[in-house]
């Protein structure tokens, strides 16, 4: 009859189960004790985290002891999609007389990662671009842990934005070798899933004619259309530059253009209260309104717009205020 100690060797062999060195822990402390090992808790210190070990002595398994183990690894391994579950990472052997099997916060860490990355991911499609926030910088941030958070990610297709977070990763080359086309299907796939997100992406990337498809201009019309209908910010921004800059409807584009621009502005997106604020100081798809050019860039600057608008603001202000004198 095969051991626990031959069971765990042949799995570490066929790679079923990740092997780490005991020596990468340090500063172990008990902390509980179960019906055949003691649960440490320790350093990792090639990670700078905190685990726990789950400590197996050899003279301690029987085969019930044994098989009670290997259900554990069972069910851990059902519930691993689970955020409040700490999931089995893999095995560790110490001293002869013992195993341990290591139950981690490193997995932990890694998908509060993931989870800043994609909260900051959405904050930048609903605020935009200022001096304070930039979500590139987020990215340069966790780039020395990219890979790990790139196979955290794709080793778990249950977890929300998935398609999405792998297209960003393969567009950005975070954690993998950047490829267009690979993030475009990753795109596609969260369009499909009736992301918004996504259909924003979709179109974004038509728009820079990363396609061979025909019509290009009329299918990134068609993706933002989507997301700009679910009322996602950086999507009405985008088809708003698209209307005031290109022909897509020559006769009312700026009109159309002012009309997305200030959704947008209004629903928060940084950089659209900037172009509001010259659509209305210029009279593009508007009457000519030095008073909400004056409020929109005020609106502009105290959200922290990465454009210095003290200039415009002083002059606005002087002209309404020769205006003001009798």
């Amino acid at each position: 009859m095969t051991s626990l100690c031959e069971w765990i060797d042949m799995k570490i062999r066929d790679d079923d189960i990740n092997y780490f060195d005991y020596d990468e822990f340090s500063n172990f402390e008990k902390v509980g004790e179960g019906a055949f090992g003691i649960v440490n808790k320790a350093d990792w210190k090639s990670c700078g985290i905190k685990i726990a070990l789950k400590i197996i002595e050899y003279n301690s398994v029987n085969q019930d002891n044994m098989n009670r183990f290997l259900k554990e690894l069972r069910n851990l391994r059902k519930v691993n999609f689970h955020p409040n579950i700490n999931r089995f990472l893999g095995i560790t052997k110490g001293t002869p007389s013992m195993i341990s099997s290591s139950i981690s916060e490193y997995e932990k860490g890694l998908r509060d990662d993931l989870e800043e990355i994609i909260q900051n991911y959405l904050k930048r499609n609903k605020i935009g671009w200022i001096k304070t926030f930039d979500f590139n910088k987020v990215l340069e941030r966790y780039e020395s842990r990219s890979k790990e958070i790139f196979n955290y990610l794709i080793n778990n297709p249950t977890l929300q934005y998935y398609e999405l977070m792998l297209g960003v990763f393969y567009n950005r080359g975070f954690g993998v070798n950047k490829s267009i086309n690979i993030a475009f299907e990753w795109y596609m796939r969260s369009s499909q899933q009736n992301d918004f997100n996504g259909y924003y992406e979709v179109g974004f990337y038509y728009y820079l004619g990363y396609t061979v498809e025909r019509n290009y201009n009329e299918r990134s019309l068609e993706y933002c259309q989507h997301a700009v209908n679910n009322g996602l910010n950086i999507a009405l921004h985008f088809l708003a530059s698209c209307y005031h800059q290109f022909n897509y409807n020559a006769q009312n584009n700026s009109i159309i253009a002012f009309e997305l621009f200030k959704k947008s502005a209004e629903n928060g997106f940084v950089p659209s209260q900037y172009e509001l604020a010259e659509c209305y100081k210029n009279g593009e798809g508007t009457q000519k309104n030095k008073i909400e050019a004056l409020k929109w860039y005020k609106s502009y600057q105290e959200n922290d717009g990465e454009i210095n608008v003290s200039y415009p603001i002083k002059d606005i202000e002087n002209e309404l205020f020769i205006r003001s004198i009798p």
